[in-house]
């Protein structure tokens, strides 16, 4: 663009810098009871929390282009703004952003033996996850107007910046602070029996049938409050910090530059009203809040049968009946509730499943097998939410008509086991998947559409205008297929007993996938697209070594780009870049107590890359740099 004859441009540009602190606590509790030969009791509870603190240093550019009287570009203009994310300076927050993961999962089961020769087992189990954001904070500081410079001649490494930048033009532009709760409950039982049943004299056969039911709920509770210092302030009125592009992952190009301090945003007394007025922001937490149930009720019968020496079979069928009941909010203008929407919805599908298998030989085994599986949308997905925002023209909606994607699978593997530790395989695979879930996206979304789809509720679209709208719909089907070839082996034909403690791991998959049903948002089928999600290439490999004390595991692993979210058309479509990992780790054993053990990870350094349309079309781009553990397990 530097040229002025493109048109295509960067219009949104953002350089960050993180300061991340993770901290992992787990616990564990199991227990067992034996009555006697028969009957076991088994107790497990588990709590995990994972604090996140994070404080994020965003410059960001909005790029307008001008143009020429032949439209062609001549050049740039926009705003720039520095943001700072963190958090209230408290003894918990410790002014950073705090995300609070907490999880915790009891359960009671029970194996029994009734009779000679027929087993059951069962457990009862409850489980909640909760997440809170409490007193997270943004301060943003804005300077409009500028001149604006866009060097695109490495595409993958844009840079925009600005002509005659002064950081005393910087005025603040907004302070807000939200607190976020989303929680998670699940009640489970299961109940299941296994007992011989054979048609084949002399073969062994049995069958496992049982129940299972899940009831589920979630809430998401979140709020957001905008504020207005009663003296208005700039950059300079504040402490600031600076960071250079010295050393940062991306390049030194990028100079991320003067931000308010994080103790400065955590420090200000948001409550006092001598200070700051302080507004609620609906726009920012209304659609999102949602309360949702989901009941599955579930039941099975699976026939395990040896016909011969060499061939078995695994026939069995599930069936599972799945209840919803969501609310959602409707928001007109981001900020006025309408009313809230309840939907229902009810499903019920059968999941058959034929698996083979045939011993050519001890060590060589083929198997086949035809299964269905089921993937359901997310809850997000579901919540009948209207967020309605005519300034922009604009409509997003959710959608609890979401049909669960439906799998079929047919495989076929072949498996050559060594005489020692190792073995050697390949496989090839055809997947049928229907209704798998995109997003949808349309420009010409009119009142008559809105009143077909919503009957009754408030029509937030004039008459005659059209606007944007964005829904998860189901897709018609897709059409998967590949093959896998690894190989594992322990070196142990080679001589001594050093070489002979190295093994080795290979595994590489190719996928193909063709995807129909998707509209573009003109309404237009579109061609030629594969499974979102889906990377054609993966491969693994590995180099071991062990003895009794020490082991040592060195891996790669890397997966080629692949599309990750459908946009409007194919320049819009976002691709996730390629990548490649390397890792290691090691363990000593002191003794039957005590181990030492390090773990390095990501060595390459691989940073998270999207890109739009083409690879060379960078989107977003971000380094976490390698990870080192080093600690000491003990086993009591």
């Amino acid at each position: 663009m530097i040229s002025g004859l493109r048109r295509d441009y960067v219009s949104d540009f953002e350089i960050r810098k993180y300061d991340v602190q993770r901290v992992r606590s787990s616990v564990a509790l199991a227990l067992d009871y034996e009555f006697n030969q028969n009957n076991k009791l088994f107790f497990n509870a588990m709590y995990n929390q994972r604090n996140d603190r994070e404080n994020r240093f965003a410059v960001g550019y909005e790029v307008d282009p001008i143009y020429d009287d032949k439209n062609e570009i001549i050049g740039y203009e926009g705003n720039m703004f520095r943001q700072n994310k963190g958090g209230i300076g408290d003894n918990k927050n410790k002014n950073t952003r705090l995300e609070i993961q907490k999880v915790q999962n009891y359960s009671l089961a029970g194996e029994h033996l009734l009779g000679s020769s027929v087993d059951m087992d069962w457990s009862v189990n409850y489980a909640f996850a909760s997440e809170k954001k409490p007193n997270e904070r943004y301060i943003e500081f804005e300077n409009e107007d500028l001149t604006l410079m866009s060097d695109l001649r490495n595409p993958r490494k844009p840079l925009i910046s600005a002509v005659g930048e002064d950081l005393g033009d910087y005025e603040l532009a907004s302070l807000s602070q939200s607190n976020g709760l989303t929680e998670e409950s699940e009640l489970g039982a299961k109940l299941n029996f296994r007992f011989p049943f054979s048609v084949v004299a002399d073969q062994k056969g049995r069958i496992r049938t049982g129940a299972r039911v899940r009831i589920k709920d979630k809430d998401r509770n979140n709020d957001y409050f905008e504020y207005e210092p009663v003296n208005e302030f700039g950059l300079t009125d504040v402490p600031t910090t600076y960071f250079s592009g010295q050393g940062f992952n991306p390049g030194s190009q990028y100079v991320p530059g003067t931000f308010a301090t994080a103790a400065y945003l955590g420090g200000l007394d948001l409550n006092n009203p001598a200070s700051f007025e302080s507004e609620s922001d609906p726009s920012e937490f209304l659609s999102e809040n949602f309360k949702a149930k989901e009941n599955i009720y579930a039941a099975y019968i699976r026939w395990d049968q040896n016909f011969t020496d060499k061939f078995s079979a695994i026939i069995g069928a599930r069936v599972e009946h799945t209840t919803i009941d969501y609310n959602g909010n409707f928001v007109l203008d981001e900020e006025e509730l309408v009313n809230q929407i309840n939907r229902k919805n009810s499903y019920t599908n059968i999941l058959p499943s034929l698996t083979l298998r045939y011993d050519v030989q001890p060590d060589f085994i083929i198997r086949a097998a035809a299964t269905t599986a089921l993937a359901r949308p997310n809850y997000y997905g579901l919540v009948p939410y209207v967020n309605a925002i005519p300034d922009d023209q604009e409509i997003f909606v959710g959608n609890p008509d979401l049909k669960a994607t439906y799998a079929y699978n047919f495989d076929l593997l072949v498996e050559k086991y060594f005489s020692s530790i190792g073995i050697i395989s390949g496989g090839v695979f055809y997947k049928n998947l229907k209704n798998f879930i995109y997003t949808y996206s349309s420009n010409n979304y009119s009142a008559s559409d809105f009143a077909n789809d919503y009957g009754n509720e408030t029509n937030p679209i004039p008459t005659g205008e059209e606007w944007d709208y964005i829904q998860q719909r189901n897709g018609d089907k897709v059409d998967l297929f590949g093959f896998e070839v690894a190989l594992q082996r322990q070196l142990d034909f080679l001589p001594g007993k050093f070489l002979q403690g190295f093994g080795v791991y290979l595994n590489y998959t190719y996928t193909k996938s063709t995807a129909d049903g998707i509209t573009n948002e003109d309404g237009e089928q579109r061609s030629g697209l594969g499974l979102p999600g889906t990377a054609p290439h993966l491969f693994n490999a590995s180099l071991s070594w062990e003895n009794k004390k020490f082991s040592a595991r060195v891996s790669l692993n890397h997966a080629s780009d692949y599309l990750d979210e459908l946009g409007g058309d194919d320049f819009e479509d976002r691709y996730y870049d390629k990548q490649t990992f390397l890792d290691a780790n090691a363990s000593y054993k002191i003794n039957k107590n005590f181990r030492i053990f390090a773990e390095a990870n990501n060595l390459t350094n691989q940073p998270l890359r999207y890109y739009q349309g083409v690879s060379d079309r960078t989107m977003q781009e971000e380094y976490y740099q390698p990870k080192f553990n080093l600690g000491v397990k003990i086993d009591f």
